[in-house]
């Protein structure tokens, strides 16, 4: 009996080893074929997020090179600047469309439509920017030059037909009026470059410089030819001058352009593609990290199934029997549903659920075995019934706890969302994060209502003090846009350091504001003429002890080396303890008006030595009655023709009268 019971074992023993090889063998061919299988999804998951990430980069370089060529086309306007961008703009669109074919994702496509828009719209708008560009052109070599070559002909013919006794002050008008046109070509073209609007404004006094001198030109002129000549050099400044407005307004379209909309389509189409790169290159890099996990997982799992098999085979081997074969079997089977996915379900579940994720279902697979055997199996299989019976139990507790957590995470959400207005109620008294949360609820109402009622406050002083400094603003560009001269506030040192100065700074030295705040160029001090400073700094020094304005009138040198005089008049700016702050005051020109005065001057003087020498004249003459010699103021006897010489601005030419001819030299026939 025995002997049969373990030729039964045996036998069953040989059935469980071979049944146990032959699992073995199949379980490591299934392994083999998943590890291939991940392998082969992770290459062509790699591959094509790989192929997705150089586009996106492709893309990325295109653009920038989009860009450049765009601006460079727009600051030089050539030709090959245009075709390079539409090179560029040809390459980036089939790009665009081969990242269309690679990228599967719709939050993706939706980008993808994004930048497609974009650049269409870019393409648009870049069309109408050449089209200003090629009329701004057109204006330049048609209109602009007619006009120009117009009034140089023009001014040129009535050069060349003024004659040499004709007044002088037709050539001076003439003049003015040729250097006004030639500042308007100037200032001209410098906006053009620059797109500086100050040149602008130098363009239109030249402009009205211009006519002015033109039409006081041929007021002066009296043949009705040279008049003619005259108004159509004027009708050719004008047309100029409605030329450059065009080109002006032209150049300001351009320019809003460019920064409006330009520029807008550039930076979507860059962010867009670079949150499509960055998307792309945080995928590829997680795409590894799971491929390098899934082969992990996969290698793990294929060793524990050989495992569990392995076990269950040599358990199978050793205990074998025909009356607890099947109960065993079921008990065995009961086991790996609650370790192989009822537990592993349950820790995933909570790992989930501490990580934040409140989207988890859990549920239980395993079966009670309901076995009426009163064995060691039995009783086994009985405890295996009360664990499954937990885990049922552990599940509807599960899920009873994830929904109180998604009505607290909701209820979270709203507050950050801003919503106040949401009500939080406790589970019960041991409830600490729903009274927690309840509590934090009351406290940000309370904080926003006071936050609310502050910033109310602030917007309401804020309005009333800008306004305030806009009035005041506006006031003071007024003032300074009417002031021919330059307002100053400087500090009190040789330098004169100005802290600010008004743009007539510019007409007045030829410097701007700019360069002469700070000293960033040059130092207002070293434009006074150098005979001039120390008097200056002690009429200054003396009126600030005084504590009275100061009045002053001396020479600057300007940028262009030209000798202005200037009249100045300032104070100094006291601090409440009596410290000087600084010197603020108004600075003109009145060089026109010095000149005046010396002119004046030199006339008078002129005018009185005339006087002197014509009395020196008067009166009586003592003269030999013989020799007739004049005696002067000395005593000493001149001939005639000296004192007279002395005395007047006469000059003589000497000669001999026929009667003295024949007196002297009686032997010449005369």
């Amino acid at each position: 009996m025995l002997s049969w019971i373990n030729r039964r074992v045996g036998r069953k023993l040989a059935a469980g080893i071979t049944l146990l090889a032959l699992l073995m063998l199949a379980l490591t061919g299934v392994g083999l074929w998943s590890v291939e299988r991940v392998n082969r999804e992770i290459r062509t998951e790699t591959d094509r997020l790989a192929q997705a990430l150089t586009l996106s980069r492709e893309i990325a370089t295109q653009t920038a090179l989009v860009k450049t060529q765009a601006d460079s086309y727009i600051r030089g306007g050539r030709q090959e600047d245009l075709n390079r961008f539409i090179d560029c703009l040809h390459v980036l669109e089939g790009r665009l469309a081969a990242f269309r074919q690679v990228v599967s994702e719709p939050a993706r496509h939706g980008r993808l439509a994004e930048i497609d828009q974009a650049v269409q719209a870019y393409t648009g708008a870049f069309q109408q920017v050449i089209e200003l560009i090629r009329r701004r052109q057109n204006l330049v070599h048609t209109r602009l030059s007619a006009a120009k070559y117009a009034v140089a002909n023009q001014l040129s013919a009535l050069r060349m037909a003024f004659s040499i006794d004709q007044s002088m002050n037709l050539f001076l008008l003439h003049d003015n009026a040729q250097d006004a046109f030639m500042a308007m070509i100037v200032n001209g073209t410098q906006y053009l470059q620059s797109g500086d609007e100050r040149f602008a404004v130098l363009f239109d006094r030249a402009y009205q410089d211009a006519t002015g001198a033109i039409t006081d030109l041929a007021a002066h002129l009296d043949q009705r030819s040279e008049a003619a000549q005259a108004q159509a050099a004027s009708q050719g400044v004008e047309n100029y001058a409605l030329a450059f407005n065009q080109l002006k307004m032209d150049s300001q379209s351009l320019a809003q352009l460019q920064e409006r909309v330009l520029r807008g389509l550039e930076t979507v189409i860059t962010e867009g593609v670079a949150r499509i790169s960055g998307d792309l290159a945080g995928e590829f890099h997680a795409n590894q990290a799971r491929s390098r996990e899934r082969l992990r997982d996969t290698r793990r799992n294929v060793l524990a199934l050989a495992g569990l098999v392995l076990a269950t085979g040599l358990a199978a081997g050793l205990i074998i029997s025909r009356r607890i074969t099947r109960a065993l079997t079921a008990v065995m089977l009961t086991s790996k549903q609650i370790a192989d996915r009822d537990l592993r379900c349950l820790i995933g579940q909570l790992d989930r659920l501490a990580a934040g994720d409140l989207e988890v279902d859990f549920k239980v697979g395993a079966l009670p075995l309901e076995s009426d055997l009163v064995d060691e199996v039995g009783e086994m299989a009985r405890a295996f019934d009360a664990i499954v019976g937990q885990l049922i139990a552990a599940r509807y507790a599960f899920e009873a706890m994830t929904a109180y957590l998604k009505r607290m995470a909701a209820a979270t959400t709203e507050v950050a969302d801003g919503r106040l207005e949401v009500a939080i109620e406790p589970a019960g008294p041991k409830d600490v994060l729903g009274q927690s949360a309840r509590d934090m609820v009351a406290a940000l109402r309370r904080a926003q209502a006071g936050v609310r009622r502050h910033r109310e406050f602030l917007e309401q002083q804020v309005a009333e003090r800008t306004a305030q400094l806009e009035q005041s603003r506006q006031a003071l560009v007024i003032l300074m846009s009417n002031l021919q001269g330059m307002a100053y506030r400087c500090l009190n040192d040789p330098d004169w350091t100005a802290e600010f100065v008004s743009d007539g700074a510019l007409d007045l030295t030829g410097y701007g504001a700019e360069a002469l705040t700070g000293n960033r160029e040059v130092a207002y001090g070293s434009l006074i003429h150098p005979d001039d400073r120390a008097a200056v700094w002690d009429d200054v020094q003396q009126a600030l002890d005084q504590r009275q304005p100061f009045v002053l009138l001396y020479r600057i040198r300007t940028r262009g080396g030209e000798e202005k005089w200037v009249w100045e008049k300032g104070r100094g700016v006291f601090d409440e303890a009596g410290g000087l702050l600084a010197l603020e005051g108004f600075v003109t020109d009145i060089t026109d008006r010095k000149r005046l005065e010396q002119d004046r001057e030199r006339l008078i003087e002129q005018l009185q030595k005339a006087l002197t020498e014509v009395r020196t004249l008067s009166g009586l003459l003592p003269i030999c009655s013989s020799c007739k010699r004049i005696r002067d103021d000395q005593g000493y006897w001149q001939q005639i023709e000296g004192y007279l010489h002395d005395h007047s601005n006469l000059d003589f030419t000497h000669g001999i009268c026929p009667e003295c001819a024949r007196r002297l030299y009686p032997d010449i026939d005369l």
